[in-house]
């Protein structure tokens, strides 16, 4: 069986590109469509996101949103403040504004990536963060990083790491060698 053993997921994971300058919009979803789960659209503005959103038939899980568009209400944040409940947003900026960075945390950002330069970044830095958070809010659309869950080391595990033994699971998610056992017994008594 030659078929890709990720072909059930493809073009399933929503990612929004939000960038005043069409190179990096571009070359995102050019890197991010690779990844063949990944359905990537991409807005110019802050009005043409809020356009793209609002008529969507499909939930977005990720935003990748370049600050300083300031083309709706004069606010650079608008999309972040409006949206921010719907999904989860890394921001873009080739500025290196650590007051802003902190805004933008405060704001519920979950990421900030830095640009290189205006046209270019880490690319290994921006697929790390794509993977984690979109796929979080995949899995987990109503996740509240106030309440204590295991769900993000769980997810993070899947993302990060290659098959590992069970005491490499017992370790990553912090749980005992009881608990497992436990889950363990408990799927067992459930498969056929």
């Amino acid at each position: 069986m030659n078929e890709n053993p990720f072909i059930l997921f493809k073009n399933t994971v929503n990612v929004l590109v939000v960038d005043d300058m069409p190179a990096i919009t571009g070359a995102v979803q050019e890197f991010l469509e690779m990844f063949k789960i990944y359905n990537v659209s991409t807005a110019n503005s802050t009005k043409e996101a809020i356009d793209i959103i609002e008529k969507a038939e499909k939930r977005y899980h990720a935003c990748l949103f370049d600050l300083g568009m300031n083309d709706v209400a004069g606010n650079e944040f608008h999309l972040l403040d409006t949206c921010k409940k719907i999904m989860p947003f890394i921001i873009m900026t080739s500025n290196e504004d650590a007051p802003k960075a902190f805004k933008c945390s405060k704001k519920g950002a979950k990421d900030f990536i830095r640009k290189m330069t205006p046209t270019s970044f880490n690319f290994s830095t921006l697929i790390t963060s794509v993977n984690h958070y979109a796929l979080l809010n995949l899995l987990y659309p109503d996740y509240d990083e106030s309440e204590q869950s295991n769900i993000p080391k769980y997810i993070e595990a899947l993302v990060d790491m290659d098959h590992f033994q069970v005491k490499e699971w017992v370790n990553k998610f912090i749980i005992s060698a009881r608990q497992n056992r436990n889950v363990w017994e408990a799927h067992q008594d459930l498969t056929p």
